[in-house]
Parts: C-alpha cells; structure tokens; sequence
C-alpha cells in the first residue's frame, strides 16, 4: 500500500495527477551509493534506539536503591522487555479500536481532510502488518525471571524498580498523566517513528513523507483509547490537523534528519 502523502502529485495544466512508478524508487535507492542502507535490519535498529532516546529522559528514573538509570535506558533487557510487551497490547487495543470505528464517507470533504484520511488508514494498515509478526517470546522469559530472581532473594527494592520501570512507560507512552500532557513535543521521536515506519516495510521514504507521517504518528500515540467510539474518527482527524499546525520550522527539520542520522534521505521524488 502506498504511502498517500505521494499519491497527491502536481497535476499537468490537463488537470491529470503525475502518478510515480514503482521503478522510480528502486532506481532512486540504487543511486545512493556509498550511503548507509536505511532499511538494514542494523540502521533500523540503531534507529529504533535513537528514537527512544529522544523520548525517554532515563534520568527521571530513580531506582528504589537511590541511584540513576544510565542515559540509554533502552538498552536494559528488562526495560526492553516492558517496552516490547506493552506496546504490543497498545497495538492491539487499537486495531479494536479502529476496527470498531464507524465508517465515514470522505468523498465530499476538502483535500486536506481527505489526505489525513488516507494517512491514517495508511498508518492503521502498516500497525496492523506489524501485530501480524509473532511476538518475541524471549520478552516474557526475560521479564519472568527478573520477577522470579527478584522474589526468590527476596529483594523488594528490585521488585519496585521493576514497577518503577512498567510505571515510566506507561506514562511517557500510553497513559500520560495530566502534568506531562503539556510536555514540549518531542519532535526527534514523532519523526523517527514516521520514518521507521516506512523503513520497516523496506521502503526508504523521502523527507516530504516523513514530515507528512509525523503528525499521524503524534496524533496516535497522543490520542486517549477512551474516547466514546462514535467520536473517534473526528477527534483523531482533529487531533491530527492540531498536530500539523504544531510542526517544527524548516530549520529544525534539517536539525532533525541531521540528529537521527537521516539526512540523506531525499527531498522529495522528482520527476
């Protein structure tokens, strides 16, 4: 499924869209010679962890002992663990969620409403791929014998940095309470999910598609599952379209994509 924000081409003075074959993303991907392979399981990764930093302030985390996480939090297998298992049950409660949604008729709606439509079709389509690949069973082993170890030594102050840990995702990313809700936006995290997002796929996107896909991706993790269903499809497209007008300058996009090692992504295909 193509990503929409490069269905919508300029048109040519007969009023006919400019559509881009399949050819010319190969073609533009085998030119890059001598440039990191984005869609490397390696860069991935690296990215993936990069991403995470941006979001993830370790150092508000204070262990039940009094000391501090070390910066890269992400690299703690058991913090790695929660992250992995609870997002897996946040993607699956969304597809509930979007699965149970009532069907709107864009047909008649602006341009820009029908765009952030097919993005976000576009993202449920690309989470719904993702829930499809079996989990890693290693999660639950490594989670289970922190707990075990902890218990069978019979140290409690573990036992609490391990809720501790649980308790920092869950309000960073699922359930934000209301003191972090007016938290800048972390831009450098909202873009990298937009980019991994096609990366996974294998599909290196160009920065226009990234800066397209940012504001989905805000708008999702930002947007409360309890919301009655009815009004769903509205308060996301609008939550959406509040994200767009909140986008950083030109300038810091470039700091951005400089950041997370994405610069030589291209512009935007051409023709």
């Amino acid at each position: 499924m193509e990503h929409p924000a490069e269905e919508r081409r300029e048109r040519h003075p007969d009023g006919k869209r400019r559509m881009r074959s399949k050819s010319h993303t190969r073609k533009s991907r085998s030119r890059r010679t001598g440039v990191a392979d984005y869609t490397t399981p390696a860069f991935i990764r690296r990215l993936e962890l990069t991403t995470e930093s941006y979001y993830f302030d370790a150092y508000q985390f204070k262990s039940a002992s009094g000391s501090r996480r070390p910066k890269w939090i992400m690299l703690d297998p058991v913090f790695r663990a929660i992250a992995n298992l609870r997002h897996r049950g946040w993607v699956e409660e969304l597809i509930r969620f979007a699965d149970a949604r009532p069907k709107h008729d864009y047909s008649d709606a602006d341009q820009d409403t029908q765009l952030r439509s097919e993005l976000l079709e576009w993202t449920i389509s690309s989470i719904r791929s993702e829930s499809s690949n079996p989990s890693n069973p290693d999660d639950e082993k490594v989670l289970a014998q922190a707990f075990v170890d902890a218990v069978k030594r019979g140290n409690l102050n573990r036992l609490n940095d391990l809720i501790a840990l649980c308790k920092l995702y869950e309000t960073k990313m699922i359930q934000r309470p209301r003191e972090r809700q007016s938290d800048v936006k972390s831009w450098h995290y909202y873009a990298g999910m937009a980019a991994l997002r096609f990366l996974k796929q294998g599909v290196v996107p160009t920065k226009k598609q990234v800066k397209k896909q940012t504001p989905v991706e805000c708008a999702l993790a930002e947007f409360p599952m309890n919301v009655p269903i009815v009004d769903w499809v509205n308060q996301i497209d609008n939550k959406i379209n509040q994200m767009q007008e909140l986008l950083p300058s030109e300038r810091n996009w470039s700091r951005i994509f400089n950041d997370l090692d994405l610069s030589e992504l291209p512009e935007s295909f051409t023709h």
